[in-house]
């Protein structure tokens, strides 16, 4: 029976067995590099992410930064112009007073 069997038919299943060894092992191969690719892809783009938030956050700031010293500006407007509403008010009372004082200075007997 030993000598039945045919060996070539063997061979031919071995060199098959080989040729898609070879398309698999190639395959692979592509899907490595693409996977590369993909991660140098992944990495660049968190990159280009971060320099976008770091770039808004930065504005952001200089934004409120910005708007700070104009709420400073506008309230130290505004309370010069209470101070120097209170300073006239108070000369008013001065004047008034001084005034009220003099007539009751005339008035005595």
């Amino acid at each position: 029976m030993a000598a039945d069997i045919d060996i070539r038919f063997l061979g031919e299943l071995i060199a098959c067995v080989q040729s898609d060894l070879r398309g698999v092992k190639a395959d692979v191969a592509q899907l490595r590099a693409e996977q590369l690719r993909l991660e140098a892809d992944q990495a660049q783009l968190k990159i280009e992410l971060f320099d976008r938030i770091d770039s808004f956050q930065r504005s952001v700031d200089a934004r409120f930064d910005n708007f700070e010293r104009s709420v400073d500006a506008q309230f130290g407007n505004f309370e010069r112009s209470v101070d120097v509403q209170f300073a006239r008010t108070h000369q008013t009372m001065a004047t008034n007073l001084d005034v009220v004082l003099k007539a009751i200075e005339g008035v005595k007997p």
